[in-house]
């Protein structure tokens, strides 16, 4: 019958009551010889199948007479959704064929993702909601149920979906990091299997829609966090490939740098938020009981009645400590529920506790009002709660060193006037020693004498001014013996040698409060001693990027 032209193209493609013409169950029981014929007398090779038998000899036979990997099934899935993680040998004959027409034949449409490290079962496509530990990510190999095939006109689409058009907060934790999964396996299609377009021209679209996304003048802390965390966990799957942590070393450099502004736009922004609290919240905050009644004996004030002095007391009790301890922990909150890695939050905390100490320290500084006995007992006490805080969150070992300067300054105002003599006074300026000459200066000479209290002695005055006047002469010799070797110095030694800085920090009065602490991201090990994620992505996730496909 098949060698009858009139007969033939009507039974040829004829299917059964269900619909299953002649080849599909030629190549569902294996009769390879059956197959041919068929196929030579011009049956359909891309007729629909819903499971694999590993009849490797008939997939081999029809890929060689051009059947398509990128035909679907009724519920949109192609080839390699049925391809189980134990079956190697099919995955390989795939896959082969797929690089071979990759550009000819698997790009001509939208492909939807070939699964994740929770991938299909052979026989059952509903497994593929199964344990991840169960599937093992590979990433010494790229398996094709561990990436994302795409169409190259489907790539801005792709990412402004993930990234322009990611909607926050989230719907479920599962969908945490969809952004950095889809990333990642679409670059991982790119470089293993596709030349077009490269895992490069990925990576700069969404270096640029991620910056076009934050505004540096209004930050959304959610946003902030959220990309923080992904970008962070994208850098952790590049490393964790074997193939890619080389190939990718200068974007992964790029977005190192990306989460770098990142998370100082978060810490500028809050820093913002705490400038307007400080003095209210710290300086000014009476936890001293009756610490107002204090009397100065540079102050005029103590001879009138001020009407004024009850409501400026209910005006600053509305701040206290815990105002900006209640800010950190939503701050905490925030950068938790997105998973950013502790590694980071520790760092965080840490430069927003230098901030807060430096700018304190100025503000105590630069105003006789806080240079004194009582204020400086007050402003300890406040900052103690600020310990206190960080040491419930386990980080007070690494603000301890950005506290020093201010509590340093405020152990001198509680005990200088005690210091009568000027051994004892030398004793305890050694001791301080994250103060220098010009600061304590300041503190004796400007220093506001309560009622009553001991006045500092001329000779501890007369010292204090005399270590300025050394630390000058000192730099100005060190300045001078600088410029002269830069002069006996060939011209090629002095435009490769380093500057050394001629003004040091002894001389200033003031700190640096936008000076970054170091900033790195976490290793390779501390993301996997605490992330367990793997690059995956759910099925509701791929549908949406299929479905919207199909609409266009």
């Amino acid at each position: 019958m098949l060698s009858d032209p009139e007969i033939d193209p009507y039974i040829i493609n004829a299917g059964d009551r269900d619909g299953t013409p002649p080849l599909v169950y030629a190549a569902c029981f294996g009769k390879a010889e059956v197959a041919k014929v068929l196929m030579e007398a011009g049956a359909d090779i891309n007729v629909q199948d819903s499971s694999t038998n590993h009849h490797e000899s008939i997939v081999q036979l029809l890929l060689n007479h051009g059947a398509s990997l990128e035909t679907k099934s009724v519920k949109g899935r192609t080839v390699f959704d049925f391809i189980g993680t134990d079956d190697q040998k099919m995955a390989d004959l795939l896959v082969t064929d797929s690089r071979d027409s990759m550009s000819s034949n698997a790009s001509s449409s939208f492909s939807r993702t070939l699964s994740s490290s929770s991938s299909c079962s052979s026989y059952d496509f509903d497994l593929c909601e199964q344990d991840e530990l169960d599937c093992p990510f590979q990433w010494d190999k790229c398996c094709p149920d561990q990436m994302f095939v795409f169409n190259q006109d489907d790539l801005q689409y792709i990412l402004d979906s993930i990234i322009v058009h990611f909607q926050l907060p989230l719907n479920s934790r599962d969908d945490m990091y969809i952004p950095a999964n889809i990333i990642f396996l679409s670059i991982r299609y790119s470089f293993y299997y596709s030349t077009e377009p490269s895992f490069e021209v990925i990576i700069e679209g969404v270096l640029d829609r991620i910056r076009m996304l934050i505004n540096p003048n209004d930050p959304d802390v959610h946003l902030l966090a959220f990309w923080i965390a992904n970008l962070t966990q994208l850098l952790f799957y590049l490393k964790k490939d074997n193939g890619l942590v080389l190939a990718t070393v200068e974007q992964q450099f790029q977005l190192s740098e990306l989460v770098s502004e990142l998370y100082t736009t978060l810490i500028r922004d809050t820093e913002q938020r705490i400038v307007h609290i400080l003095n209210l919240a710290l300086l000014d905050h009476d936890f001293i009981p009756d610490m107002e009644q204090v009397q100065f004996a540079d102050s005029w004030q103590r001879f009138f009645f001020n009407n004024s002095t009850k409501n400026n007391r209910l005006s600053i009790y509305t701040f206290s400590p815990q105002t900006i301890t209640q800010l950190f922990s939503s701050l905490l909150h925030i950068l938790q529920s997105y998973q950013v890695h502790h590694v980071i939050i520790a760092q965080l905390f840490t430069q927003l506790y230098h901030f807060i100490s430096c700018e304190s320290f100025n503000r105590i500084l630069s105003n006789k009002k806080y240079l004194c006995r009582s204020k400086a007992m007050q402003i300890r006490m406040n900052f103690s709660q600020l310990e206190d805080w960080a040491s419930t969150h386990r980080i007070l070992t690494q603000v301890v060193p950005c506290l020093n300067p201010t509590t340093q300054l405020l152990q001198l105002l509680q005990c200088l006037t005690q210091l009568q003599d000027l051994v004892d006074f030398i004793q305890v300026i050694q001791e301080l020693n994250t103060l220098s000459p010009s600061q304590i200066k300041r503190c004796v000479l400007s220093y506001r004498y309560e009622v009553n209290e001991p006045r500092i002695p001329d000779e501890i005055e007369k010292y204090t001014m005399q270590c300025v006047q050394d630390k000058v002469r000192q730099q100005s010799s060190e300045a001078n013996s600088h410029r002269t070797s830069i002069y006996g110095r060939s011209s090629l030694s002095y435009f490769t040698r380093l500057p050394e800085p001629l003004c040091l920090e002894e001389t200033k009065e003031m700190l640096n409060t936008k000076i970054m602490l170091p900033f790195s991201l976490p290793s390779l090990s501390e993301m996997d001693n605490e992330h367990q994620a793997l690059p995956s992505l759910p099925e509701e996730w791929i549908y949406r990027l299929d479905r919207q496909q199909e609409e266009s």
